[in-house]
């Protein structure tokens, strides 16, 4: 090798250390041995990487500029910097000191770069009245963006490493002991990116399928690499889980397309939400409608049972807060969004309403009694009476397409369509068992009217001021605004209780409507 270039193992690394002092100048020599360095690196199979690193006080600090206007000598700084860019290992650049000019573009032509806090990068050719000759017009702008390399490029200026990091130059900025950080660096490479991914993908094959392609795409030739890439592919494939999720993948998206409710049902837009109870599923909806800027009214029984759903709530955002992943002003503006109460007249000014209460029948019997008592006082006048604020002015009624003989939409197929557009924005998607439940039975099916479509999902429902089971007979919508519906723990619409209990298989009679139903099921 050139006496100019030294090459060593540390570990399962191969460090190509330059030693042209003072600024260890990309000379003749510096060329040829980082070529031979790298050479060495690629045919020992006891090397899985290699850092290229600066020997004395700094890194590469660009061209020998005595070499200017003289015949070139081989082999150049591109052909250089093409055996770094396709090397089938990973080769890491360690910056310290400068990395200017050349030195720089060497770096660019590494896979990944990591440097100290005092370490700077620049290209400051236009000085000299050049522009960068070996790839930095072209490498900078593809890592960074244009309008950043634009800066560099154009001022010549240098910047430091933590803010080379900010821009995407450097990957990562060590400690003092630069040798050491960058062979760390290399060895961990996808082990440690595999180690961020344990938690949140455990259990889960084909991410880690994922980094062991992008690891052959730095360790084996290009033809190898997508010979094991395919490889990986067809495991992932043949798989149980490529299977289920797939399955999942459709069925999410086909409990969108609810039966008898026709593409183009108009939805109502969703202003202000209630949720029925402060537990854990009541409150992580309320959760997910302050999350998308939709006010929500939590209404409980006790006043302890609200505080202590709240203060959960709460509790919620501030570890979201603490791990950095949301600021205190965004924690802040959606607890605001968040209201609680003990009346539940207050859900009058709601336009969607959730039932989170307790899975106790006798429970939500209650509930819906009260729901159909508030729904009957604003039945009796164009303002709600009782307490509360007098109720805003409704909308007039849509026009739904495919019904029959009537210009209004049932309020079951209706209300279906504004539970399934809500979910969007709070990042829910309906319950796929909206399609499982069975028709109901011929007498009730024939007191329907045949312009209301059945939904297999009986959903309570609340048009105008009227509640009802959406498997119900079917009635005229009156001129109303608000719409509810049963929502599961993770805010997305799902089966009311009557679907379970038509699944469990018994007979009871559902206490909406006095329809036949099967006994009831817990399913938490």
């Amino acid at each position: 090798m050139s006496e100019l270039v030294s090459f060593e193992k540390q570990g399962s690394v191969g460090v190509i250390t330059v030693n042209n002092p003072p600024v260890n100048a990309l000379a003749q020599g510096v060329r040829q041995g980082l070529i031979e360095g790298l050479a060495r690196g690629i045919d020992d199979p006891g090397v899985s990487a290699m850092v290229i690193i600066g020997g004395g006080r700094t890194f590469i600090a660009g061209a020998d500029i005595r070499e200017f206007g003289k015949p070139p000598q081989p082999p150049d700084l591109h052909s250089v910097l093409e055996k770094i860019e396709s090397s089938p290992k990973p080769v890491v650049a360690a910056i310290h000191g400068t990395a200017l000019g050349g030195g720089l573009e060497v770096c660019l032509a590494c896979h990944y770069r990591v440097a100290v806090a005092a370490g700077q990068v620049g290209l400051p050719e236009v000085k000299l009245g050049l522009l960068p000759g070996a790839g930095g017009t072209q490498r900078l702008p593809r890592l960074i963006g244009a309008e950043a390399a634009l800066k560099m490029i154009v001022s010549g200026d240098p910047v430091r490493a933590p803010r080379a990091k900010e821009l995407g130059i450097v990957d990562e900025v060590v400690g003092e002991d630069l040798r050491a950080g960058a062979v760390a660096f290399a060895e961990a490479l996808f082990e440690t990116f595999k180690k961020g991914i344990e938690r949140e993908a455990r259990g889960y094959l084909a991410p880690f399928k994922c980094i062991e392609a992008v690891q052959a795409a730095v360790t084996l030739p290009f033809a190898e690499g997508l010979k094991r890439e395919r490889q990986l592919f067809q495991e992932c494939m043949a798989s149980p889980q490529s299977k289920g999720q797939i399955h999942a993948f459709f069925a999410e998206r086909e409990a969108t397309k609810i039966p008898d409710v026709p593409p183009g049902t108009p939805a109502r837009k969703i202003e202000r939400a209630a949720v029925i109870g402060a537990g854990t599923m009541g409150g992580g909806i309320a959760m997910n409608f302050a999350n998308a800027g939709i006010p929500v009214t939590v209404v409980e029984m006790s006043q302890e049972a609200l505080d202590r759903g709240l203060a959960v709530v709460k509790k919620n955002y501030a570890g979201t807060v603490e791990k950095g992943r949301l600021s205190q002003a965004d924690m802040d503006k959606r607890m605001g969004l968040i209201t609680g109460t003990l009346d539940r007249g207050a859900i009058r000014e709601a336009d969607i309403v959730i039932e989170a209460v307790f899975e106790e029948m006798a429970v939500k019997k209650d509930v819906f009694a009260a729901l159909d008592k508030i729904a009957t006082s604003c039945d009796s006048s164009s303002s709600c009476a009782g307490p509360g604020p007098p109720r805003r002015p409704s909308p007039p009624r849509p026009s739904c397409p495919g019904a029959s003989g009537r210009s209004g939409c049932s309020r079951a197929t209706a209300t279906a369509s504004s539970a399934t557009a809500c979910s969007r924005p709070i990042s829910a998607r309906p319950s796929s068992s909206w399609k499982r439940a069975p028709r109901p039975s011929r007498s009730t099916r024939s007191s329907m009217t045949s312009a209301s479509p059945w939904v297999p999902s009986p959903c309570r429902t609340w048009r105008g001021s009227t509640w009802a089971g959406a498997s119900a007979r079917a009635r005229r919508p009156r001129a109303g605004r608000t719409c509810a519906t049963h929502m599961s723990a993770t805010g997305s619409a799902s089966r009311g209780a009557s679907a379970r209990r038509r699944e469990a298989g018994g007979t009871a009679t559902s206490p909406a409507r006095g329809l036949p139903g099967p006994i009831p099921k817990s399913r938490h």
